[in-house]
């Protein structure tokens, strides 16, 4: 996502519903075992369920749909480190908080 979001960002995630989020809103995603932060291309509905459109603002195509069971939130706040190598060895950190949130709020 850079240059938006450096790489090693620190990022907040709110909770949002997915329908509430607008194209050009900043979001993140959890996709196999992976974080992602990625901008909102576009709202689609499949089957009456919401699914959202992605791009990094680095690459050239769309992200595959995001669904719910992906769907972590919106970023509302980005520090910027400017050390990689500090979000690389906290991620294992963070995917398993993340994990254990989404476990309780289910």
């Amino acid at each position: 996502m850079a240059p938006t979001v450096p790489p090693g960002s620190i990022v907040h995630i709110a909770r949002a519903e997915m329908i509430s989020v607008r194209p050009g809103a900043i979001v993140a995603y959890l996709r196999s075992g992976r974080i992602f932060v990625h901008r909102v291309i576009s709202v689609t509905d499949h089957a009456g369920v919401p699914r959202l459109i992605t791009r990094g603002e680095a690459l050239d195509c769309n992200d595959p749909a995001i669904g719910s069971g992906e769907w972590l939130g919106v970023v509302t706040a980005v520090l910027p480190t400017g050390k990689t190598s500090v979000a690389r060895r906290g991620l294992r950190h963070i995917k398993r908080g993340l994990r254990r949130f989404l476990r309780r709020a289910t």
